[in-house]
C-alpha cells in the first residue's frame, strides 16, 4: 500500500479507535491498534493540531474532540439524513 494511503488509513483507525473509548494512554492505544508506538504517535500528533484529537496533559491521554462529529453532521445534512 502507498504511503500516503497508508498514513490515511492509520489516521482514520485512530479516530475509530479513539471513537469507542473515552481516553487512551499511547500503550493501550498502541495495543488496540497494532502499531508500533512510533507510528502511532506520529498520526496521533498529525491528528491534534487539525482538532481531531486532544491530549490531557494531565495524565498523557488522548481523546476525541467534536470535530469528527461536526464534520459527520455537515455530510449528514448534506445528504438528506
Amino acid at each position: 500500500m502507498p504511503y500516503a494511503a497508508s498514513a490515511v488509513e492509520g489516521g482514520l483507525t485512530i479516530l475509530e479507535t479513539l471513537g469507542t473509548a473515552h481516553q487512551l494512554g499511547m500503550t493501550r492505544l498502541v495495543k488496540k491498534l497494532g502499531l508500533h508506538k512510533s507510528s502511532a504517535y506520529w498520526l496521533i500528533t498529525a491528528s491534534d493540531p487539525l482538532g481531531y484529537v486532544q491530549r490531557n496533559p494531565r495524565d498523557d491521554r488522548y481523546q476525541l474532540t467534536y470535530r469528527p462529529v461536526a464534520v459527520g453532521s455537515r455530510a449528514a445534512d448534506r445528504m438528506g439524513g
